[in-house]
């Protein structure tokens, strides 16, 4: 997703449980693995971090080849990170080479007073292109483990 959507600080969440109020832009790509137990079932995550800004946008996309899963990280609360995602999810389409579960994830719901994106659009959006939309919030915590419930459930 585009840059400071939150995609850095919800990888910080999945992994270590904190959110950092400053963090920088990620500037390549940054490299986790994330192990988790889902119904007795041992899952290993491997995470591309990778950067938003426009200038990188053409570097990012070899990240995608033979992803499994993709998270699409919008901010709620601006209109026009959630435009950019059908650029991101054409990326994904062109680049990864498999079959890809798509995650759509409208971080930032904590922020609901600011919201410029409804939920309702965010979901019928997820629908369109066949991925499953989860609403997250990186500071509170707030739908990160539905997230990785949805992606043991796939896995």
């Amino acid at each position: 997703g585009p840059s400071a959507a939150g995609k850095t600080c919800i990888i910080n969440r999945i992994m270590n449980d904190s959110f950092e109020n400053d963090t920088f832009a990620t500037l390549s790509a940054a490299f986790i693995r994330k192990e988790y137990q889902y119904k007795g079932q041992n899952i290993a995550l491997s995470i591309w971090d990778t950067a938003g800004q426009e200038r990188f946008a053409q570097i990012s996309p070899i990240y995608f080849r033979g992803a499994q899963f993709a998270f699409l990280v919008f901010d709620v609360t601006n209109q026009q990170s959630f435009e950019q995602m059908q650029y991101w999810y054409d990326q994904l389409l062109q680049r990864s080479g498999v079959s890809t579960v798509v995650f759509l994830l409208g971080n930032k719901c904590d922020l609901n007073e600011k919201r410029a994106v409804k939920q309702q659009t965010a979901e019928q959006y997820a629908t369109s292109i066949n991925a499953k939309y989860v609403e997250t919030s990186a500071k509170t915590g707030d739908g990160i483990q539905n997230l990785l419930d949805l992606v043991g459930e796939d896995f």
